[in-house]
C-alpha cells in the first residue's frame, strides 16, 4: 500500500511539473503571436524566416531522396519506420516529434518556441508536398541512374538542407525538436555540438537502416553517412559565417 502511496506522488509530482513546464511553454508562444498581431515588423519578419527556413530544409530533404543515395539520419529513421507501419511520413514524423518534445519541455525549455511548432508539425508536410510536385512532373529517382548525376543531386541537396538549418537555427524563435538535442547534449556534458549531432545522427541512422530493410525502402547510403559525420560542422560555418550577419541586419531594420 505504502509502495503505491509512493508511485503515485511521483506519478503525480512528475506531471504536475510537466504541465507547468508545458504551460510556460505555449505562453511564450502564444506572447510571440501576440507581438505579431501588434504589428511587430521585426518578430514577423524573423518568424517568417524560420518559416522559410524550414521550407528550405524540406525541399534539400526532396532532393536527397531523388538523389538515391540516402537522407538525412533523421528523416530515413522517420521514413523508414513510416513506410514500416504505412503511416504517411509528416504525420509519423509530428508524432515522433511530440515525444522527443517531453524531456526537452523539462529540461531544455529556453530552446523551445513557435519555431519548434513550425518545424513539429510542417516540416515533414513540406517534405511530401515537393516529392509530390517532383512526382507531378514525372521527376523520380528511376531518372538519375548515373552515379554522377546522384552525387550532384545529392550535394545539392545537402548543402541546402544545412542551410536552412543554419538559417531557421539563427532565427532563435524556438529550434526542431530532434535539433534541440545537440546543443542539449553539449550543455550538459560538455561535448561539443559537431560531435554531439554525430552521436545524435548514428543513432537515428541505425534505426532508419533496421526500419528500411524490413520495409524495403532506401533510407541510408552514402548521403547519409556524410550527413552522420558533417551536419554539425557545415551547419555551424553557415551560422557563424553567414547567418549570424544576415539576421543581426534584418533585426537591425
Amino acid at each position: 500500500m505504502k509502495h503505491c502511496f509512493n508511485e503515485s506522488s511521483v506519478f503525480l509530482f512528475v506531471f504536475k511539473a510537466l504541465s507547468l513546464k508545458l504551460f510556460q511553454l505555449l505562453r511564450n508562444i502564444a506572447l510571440t503571436f501576440i507581438m505579431m498581431a501588434k504589428g511587430g515588423r521585426m518578430v514577423k519578419k524573423i518568424v517568417g524566416l524560420t518559416f522559410v527556413g524550414n521550407l528550405i530544409i524540406g525541399f534539400g530533404i526532396s532532393l536527397l531522396n531523388l538523389s538515391g543515395l540516402g537522407l538525412d539520419a533523421f528523416t530515413a529513421m522517420n521514413y523508414g519506420v513510416s513506410q514500416m507501419l504505412g503511416i504517411g511520413l509528416g504525420t509519423y514524423q509530428a508524432g515522433v516529434n511530440i515525444v522527443l518534445l517531453l524531456p526537452l519541455v523539462i529540461f531544455y525549455r529556453q530552446a523551445l518556441g513557435i519555431g519548434t511548432l513550425i518545424n513539429m508539425f510542417l516540416l515533414g508536410y513540406f517534405v511530401e508536398f515537393f516529392m509530390y510536385i517532383f512526382a507531378g512532373f514525372q521527376i523520380v529517382p528511376a531518372m538519375f541512374d548515373q552515379f554522377m548525376a546522384q552525387l550532384i543531386l545529392f550535394v545539392i541537396g545537402f548543402v541546402i538542407c544545412n542551410f536552412g538549418v543554419a538559417l531557421y537555427m539563427e532565427c532563435q524563435c524556438g529550434m526542431g525538436v530532434y535539433d534541440c538535442y545537440g546543443p542539449f547534449i553539449e550543455e550538459k556534458t560538455h561535448l561539443p555540438f559537431q560531435y554531439a549531432r554525430i552521436v545524435t545522427d548514428f543513432i537515428c541512422a541505425l534505426i532508419g537502416f533496421m526500419a528500411g530493410q524490413i520495409a524495403h525502402a532506401t533510407t541510408i547510403g552514402i548521403a547519409t553517412v556524410i550527413f552522420v559525420v558533417a551536419t554539425g560542422p557545415l551547419v555551424h560555418f553557415f551560422r557563424s559565417k553567414m547567418m549570424c550577419q544576415f539576421i543581426a541586419k534584418v533585426k537591425r531594420k
